[in-house]
């Protein structure tokens, strides 16, 4: 799992760092580290992302993540790409 994906699913969730932090009984620093790319997420802390969440949703947001991703390089491509960046 990537800085980017384990961001979003703390986003979509609705959920500050502290909130996340809770949730996955870590540091709001190691969230935060981790959203920056400066750690990664473990095989531990992944697992325990999938349980917290469910793994089905963890899915989904990967799918998402690599769709939007697509439609921003065709967007750029296509010389639209400032309408699709958040």
């Amino acid at each position: 799992m990537d800085a980017k994906l384990f961001q979003e699913i703390r986003r979509l969730h609705g959920l500050t760092q502290s909130d996340m932090a809770a949730r996955l009984q870590i540091s709001r620093q190691l969230v935060s580290m981790i959203e920056i790319d400066q750690r990664k997420v473990t095989p531990v802390l992944e697992k325990r992302i999938e349980t917290e969440f469910g793994v089905d949703a963890v899915e989904r947001v990967r799918s998402l993540s690599i769709e939007i991703s697509e439609l921003r390089k065709g967007a750029e491509v296509a010389g639209v790409g400032e309408t699709l960046k958040t």
